[in-house]
């Protein structure tokens, strides 16, 4: 439509030219012109409105995936709260809380690899508390991945001298070698 309009003004300007004197087609390109920046500037801040507009909406919509998913957790329905994590997180994967609550979830369903993806994200971010360092260990080690679970460890015991399970841990890594050795000595009829 705006075309339209376009072309319906550039004939106009065609046959005002052969009727009107010369003096007045400065009046009128100068119209034409206002007109024209006039529309554009509508269009654009048309454009800028229906931007922010949607970016509102998907934001509050985020939020209240984040909310159902929270009050979820809360009742401790994690695998419920899951796939709300998830919708909240597609819309804002900065938001280091989400990853977390993700991980946490992954955690308390027994879904080890799921952890291990979502501890590792929020370790790499760098926001993630001490007590993650834990749970991402604890994954690496549900995973058979002792090696990098015992760095964990390591990093954890540093931030957490007076929590004891880590020791535990770490002897039980140690001794993951000697109970597979032990398990060969033994044949089950």
């Amino acid at each position: 439509v705006s075309l339209m309009v376009v072309h319906m003004k550039l004939l106009w300007v065609t046959t005002f030219h052969l009727i009107k004197p010369k003096s007045q087609h400065h009046d009128f390109f100068k119209n034409y012109h206002d007109w024209l920046l006039d529309c554009m500037k509508k269009r654009i801040l048309f454009t800028i409105i229906v931007i922010l507009g949607l970016s509102i909406g998907w934001n509050i919509q985020a939020q209240s995936s984040l909310k159902k998913a929270n009050k979820l957790f809360e009742s401790m329905a994690y695998e419920k709260a899951i796939p709300k994590y998830m919708s909240a997180y597609k819309k804002d994967s900065t938001n280091n809380e989400l990853v977390i609550k993700l991980a946490d979830c992954s955690r308390l369903t027994k879904n080890n690899a799921e952890a291990e993806k979502w501890y590792g994200k929020a370790i790499k971010n760098g926001k993630a508390k001490s007590i993650n360092y834990l749970y991402y260990a604890q994954a690496l080690m549900s995973n058979g991945k002792y090696a990098e679970a015992r760095k964990w460890l390591e990093e954890y015991k540093v931030a957490e001298p007076t929590d004891t399970r880590t020791e535990r841990l770490i002897k039980a890594i140690d001794n993951i070698n000697g109970y597979a050795e032990d398990s060969q000595n033994f044949k089950v009829e």
